[in-house]
């Protein structure tokens, strides 16, 4: 009998110790059979319940944000975007090249194409909403083994190797190069800083997206979207058999890349004056929390696995760490930037006697049709265009200090710190 009962009491203190230390803003992610989809119901109900603190709060809402990518990677493996012509298309859906071959993609149309960037948009303003509930003050902390993040980019229940964000993570900030296959773990310590390096990056996405949505693409579609779908519904069916022009055989054709230049013509959409506006105000606030972030990150006194590091913290990945020269340029970046988009200073014009600079705030406020090529030219300027001495320009030595500063990683580095 006493045998039993100390058996009894050893498990109890089992169950109780493993439920001392359950940590539900972690297990959602981590536990076995964990989705996203899973993941943001778990939290949410934990957040609607009232049994939710900063780190709870803060889990569900990088769920959510998590969820965005993934449901948009889905939807474009479902149609084989990026399939086929690769290595054309790796740069447009450089992540979803992680989900691998769709072996039998669905048709697709310019309307769904754009569904995909409208649902894509409304699941970013959900995270959004969710980000800006979480304190930022007190010293919360969430450390998350991203490795384990069950991200599915192709929706079929499984987390290949290949999708793990980590993977991701790395080959988008560290120009292609996967982490060794060997590594089993990339733990971050997320806290308040990387609260406001989510919500900026979030605020840029949605400008992303609302640029996107607010002109019609319709045209280019229905002339290329082969070149980036197996299945596109095209008035043009022909497109997608003979080659005449494929030269080399690697199933690029000459003539559907000039008639992809010459469709970089895109005309402004019903709703595209307003999804103008609303992106410069996404981006303004992305430059309010990129400020919020390094003020966060040069105030911390720990140096815990960080994902952006201040320059007296570790990187939590090698090759990024960050010194003061780099955090002061780009905060000078963030006030020129804002400068332009309050229409406070003029960008300036490449073409003329450098006279007259272009009001950014203008082009966001009074959008028209948008030509790539009347733009490079840059007669498509000319309705944004300001004498020079009604308002200043930005400082001509931006860029190149820019990269006297970053280097070589300079693009990196803009695409890192967001």
């Amino acid at each position: 009998m006493p045998h039993n009962r100390s058996l009894v009491v050893g498990v109890l203190c089992c169950l109780l110790a493993s439920a001392t230390h359950a940590d539900p803003a972690v297990d959602a992610f981590t536990r076995d059979g964990a989705t996203l989809t899973k993941a943001t119901q778990e939290l949410g109900a934990l957040v609607e319940s009232g049994d939710a603190d900063e780190r709870t709060r803060f889990a569900h809402a990088l769920a959510t944000f998590f969820r965005s990518g993934e449901r948009a990677a889905q939807r474009l493996y479902e149609y084989g975007a990026g399939q086929p012509i690769r290595s054309g298309s790796i740069m447009m859906f450089r992540g979803l090249m992680q989900a691998g071959h769709n072996p039998d993609p669905k048709p697709v149309t310019a309307a769904d194409v754009r569904g995909i960037v409208s649902d894509w948009l409304d699941d970013l303003r959900a995270a959004d909403e969710l980000f800006d509930s979480v304190p930022i003050e007190g010293d919360w902390k969430l450390r998350l083994d991203m490795a384990r993040i069950p991200i599915d980019f192709n929706g079929d229940g499984v987390v290949a190797p290949r999708e793990e964000p980590a993977r991701v993570f790395s080959m988008l900030f560290r120009g292609g190069v996967n982490i060794p296959e060997a590594q089993q773990s990339f733990v971050l310590g997320l806290d308040a800083t990387d609260l406001h390096w989510l919500r900026a990056y979030n605020d840029v996405l949605m400008a992303a997206g609302e640029i996107m949505l607010a002109y019609d693409n319709q045209e280019l579609f229905g002339r290329c979207g082969h070149l980036f779908f197996p299945k596109p519904q095209t008035p043009y069916p022909f497109l997608l058999q003979n080659k005449p022009l494929d030269r080399m055989g690697v199933d690029i054709d000459i003539g559907d890349i000039l008639a992809f230049v010459g469709s970089l013509d895109f005309p402004l959409a019903d709703d595209g004056r307003q999804r103008m506006a609303t992106a410069r105000q996404h981006l303004l606030n992305a430059i309010e929390h990129s400020r919020a972030m390094w003020k966060n990150a040069r105030a911390e006194t720990d140096d815990d696995r960080e994902w952006l590091p201040a320059p007296h913290q570790s990187p939590a990945m090698r090759g990024v760490a960050l010194g003061e020269p780099q955090v002061a340029m780009w905060l000078d970046l963030l006030d020129e930037a804002e400068a332009l988009l309050e229409g406070k200073k003029l960008l300036r014009f490449w073409r003329g006697d450098g006279s007259q600079g272009i009001d950014i705030r203008k082009f966001f406020d009074e959008p028209r049709d948008f030509d790539v090529f009347y733009w490079v030219q840059g007669s498509a300027a000319a309705p944004y265009l300001v004498p020079v001495g009604d308002k200043p320009v930005t400082r001509d030595e931006l860029w190149s200090d820019m990269q006297d500063t970053f280097g070589d990683d300079l693009f990196n580095s803009l695409f890192y710190i967001n």
